[in-house]
C-alpha cells in the first residue's frame, strides 16, 4: 500500500505554499504491482506505472535532442564528489511548455498520472563532474549547467550523446519521475539564458556568503 506524506513548505521568496509529497511503497505494494500489471488492484483510476511506459514510448530514440530545458538540471549523489550531472530537456517542446514540467505551482494543477507522464518525457543528460570545480568550472558541460539552473526561463537547448539514450524505466520511492538518460557528447545553448541581475551578482561575488545569498 501507498503511504502519503505531505509537507507544506513555505516559500520565502513569493508568500506561496508548495505541497510536495513523497510517496514509499512497501514490499506488499512491490509485489502486487508484479501481480497486477495495470489491471487496477490498487484502485487508482490510472496505473501510474503504464503512464510513465507511455510517456516514454513518445521519446524518440536518438543521439541528438533539441527542446527547451525548463531550465532544470540533474545533480547525482553517487561516487561524490565526482557525480553525474546535466540538464534535463523534454524533447521537441518550445519554451512555452517547457515551464510546466519542473514548476511546482504548475504541477500542483493537475492529477499524478499527469505529473508522471511530464516528468517521465524529461530527458536526463549527464556526464561525470567534480563538484569541487563548481567554484571555477573548467568542464564547459558544468559551465552550461550552472547557466541553466541561473536562468529564470526556459532556454532552448540541443544536446548530442555519445549513443542513442536509453529508454529503460526506472522507478524511486523518493525521487520526482525522469526519463530516458544520455551521456553528453556535446551540448548548445541555443539562446542566452535569461539571468536575473541579483542572482548573476551574487554568482559573481566570491566573497558572499550562502546564507546572505538565499535570503
Amino acid at each position: 500500500m501507498y503511504t502519503k506524506y505531505g509537507r507544506l513548505l513555505k516559500n520565502a521568496f513569493d508568500g506561496s505554499t508548495a505541497i510536495y509529497f513523497t510517496y514509499h511503497a512497501n514490499d506488499w505494494m512491490m509485489d502486487r504491482c508484479v501481480i497486477c500489471k495495470g489491471k487496477g488492484l490498487c484502485g487508482r483510476p490510472r496505473c501510474p506505472i503504464l503512464e510513465r511506459f507511455k510517456a516514454v514510448e513518445t521519446i524518440p530514440v536518438s543521439d541528438n535532442l533539441f527542446g527547451a530545458s525548463p531550465p532544470s538540471v540533474f545533480v547525482g549523489r553517487k561516487g561524490y564528489p565526482d557525480i553525474f550531472a546535466g540538464p534535463l530537456v523534454p524533447p521537441n517542446v518550445g519554451d512555452s511548455e517547457a515551464r510546466q514540467y519542473d514548476d511546482p505551482k504548475e504541477l500542483l494543477k493537475i492529477g499524478i498520472d499527469e505529473v508522471i507522464g511530464l516528468r517521465s518525457r524529461l530527458v536526463r543528460s549527464y556526464s561525470r563532474m567534480d563538484v569541487k570545480d563548481a567554484k571555477a568550472p573548467k568542464n564547459p558541460f558544468l559551465l552550461t549547467s550552472q547557466e541553466l539552473a541561473m536562468a529564470e526561463t526556459p532556454v532552448d537547448t540541443e544536446v548530442w550523446f555519445t549513443k542513442p539514450v536509453d529508454v529503460n524505466v526506472a522507478f524511486d520511492g523518493t525521487l520526482m519521475p525522469m526519463g530516458p538518460a544520455g551521456e553528453i557528447k556535446s551540448i548548445t545553448l541555443a539562446e542566452n539564458p535569461k539571468v536575473p541581475g541579483k542572482v548573476d551578482y551574487l554568482v559573481s561575488d566570491t566573497d558572499v556568503l550562502a546564507a546572505d545569498s538565499i535570503r
